[in-house]
């Protein structure tokens, strides 16, 4: 697994998407906050600017992909989670927004 390391935080690689290395990042909390992060940069990118750049909608492609996979796995883990369906179509509205912007 690619990360940076930088002032003692480990980030991990923003534009990994294999389930099989993203899912060792879920018990880390810094992974969602990153997600959310990029996300929010690209639309931010596109409102302020009016286009995104490329590398921005691919790592927000990405963050986007990690985000669904970590709501997979939460209501597995949780089969009573009652907000589980309203914040999959939320992944999937973003999904669809982000895909446009390429």
């Amino acid at each position: 697994m690619r990360c940076w390391r930088t002032g003692g935080l480990t980030l991990p690689d923003l534009a990994e998407p294999r389930p099989e290395v993203v899912d060792a990042w879920f018990d880390d909390v810094t992974s969602a906050e990153a997600n959310q992060a990029v996300i929010v940069t690209a639309f931010g990118q596109l409102k302020i600017t009016g286009a995104v750049e490329p590398a921005i909608v691919a790592l927000a492609v990405a963050a986007n992909a990690r985000e669904r996979r970590a709501t997979e796995l939460a209501r597995t883990a949780n089969p009573r989670w009652t907000h589980a369906d309203a914040k999959a179509q939320a992944d999937e509205r973003i999904r669809r927004a982000l895909l446009a912007m390429a």
